[in-house]
Order: structure tokens, then sequence, then C-alpha cells
């Protein structure tokens, strides 16, 4: 069986929300996006994502 992988979009509020749930049901979260380029940088930073 292959690894599940995601990419949440959106660095609000709810966004590391789900990068959150999403980790902890096993799913790799590969990136975010950002409205822009910014604020996706920063979240990915916070994050601890490659993208």
């Amino acid at each position: 069986m292959s690894k599940r992988t995601a990419a949440v979009v959106g660095t609000g509020f709810i966004g590391p929300v789900h990068v959150e749930a999403l980790r902890r049901v096993g799913i790799e979260v590969k990136g975010v996006l950002g409205s822009t380029p910014a604020k996706g940088a920063l979240a990915k930073d916070r994050l601890g994502l490659a993208k």
C-alpha cells in the first residue's frame, strides 16, 4: 500500500489545524499554499513542511 500524501490550501486559522489533523491520521503533508508567496513561506516554515 502506498503512503497517502496531501497539500493544504490556506494559511489562516484553520490551515494549521488541517495539517495537524492529517498528520494524526498518517497522511504526509507535502506543502501548503498561501494567498501570497510570503504567507505560504511563513506557514511552511512554522509547520515544518518542505514546500
